[in-house]
């Protein structure tokens, strides 16, 4: 499995852990269609969502310069939408909340990963998950709060590399700034 790849379902299911759902498994169907949307966006220069029509995928997109790409910068994005999140009232916040809330949707099993350089220098990352998250009035029951001994990250810097242990628990730095 491709390096990228790898960390990046790493992350996910280590977030996923912190909320008390289901790993994700990777899905050859998803893996193609999130690689040809990220082949896509690189030659069209844009980070575009799946023309509507789709229900049944969810997704994730990022795009970012070459000069300030960190590698893990998409799902540490991502995820750090939490601080958004309005646990009183589910589906709801004060910010861009839909990456975090697909990432940890309990009833999503499967992901698919891609990336691509365009020709400008931008990196195109996309993920697509099945079934799809994000749904109205299903807030409350899929995106559950993080357990107790994870309360106090507000944000984390890093995740591991290397296949994640779900049964270990990890140290996150929280962002300086």
């Amino acid at each position: 499995m491709d390096e990228i790849v790898q960390q990046c379902l790493d992350a996910h299911n280590e977030f996923r852990r912190r909320h008390g759902v289901p790993p994700l498994s990777i899905s050859d169907a998803l893996m193609s269609s999130a690689q040809n949307w990220a082949d896509t966006n690189a030659v069209n220069g844009e980070c575009r969502v799946i023309p509507s029509g789709n229900d049944e995928i969810g997704e994730n997109l990022f795009a970012a310069a070459e000069d300030s790409y960190e590698g893990e910068e998409p799902w540490i994005d991502w995820y750090n939408e939490m601080n958004n999140y309005d646990w009183e009232n589910p589906g709801t916040g004060s910010g861009d909340i839909d990456h975090f809330t697909q990432m940890v949707w309990k009833d999503s099993t499967e992901i698919g990963i891609g990336s691509a350089t365009g020709n400008n220098g931008w990196t195109y990352f996309c993920c697509h998950y099945a079934p799809a998250g994000n749904i109205q009035g299903q807030y409350e029951d899929n995106v559950l709060p993080p357990g107790p001994e994870d309360e106090e990250e507000e944000e984390i810097e890093e995740v591991p590399l290397g296949q994640v242990d779900l049964d270990e628990d990890y140290k996150w730095e929280r962002r300086q700034g």
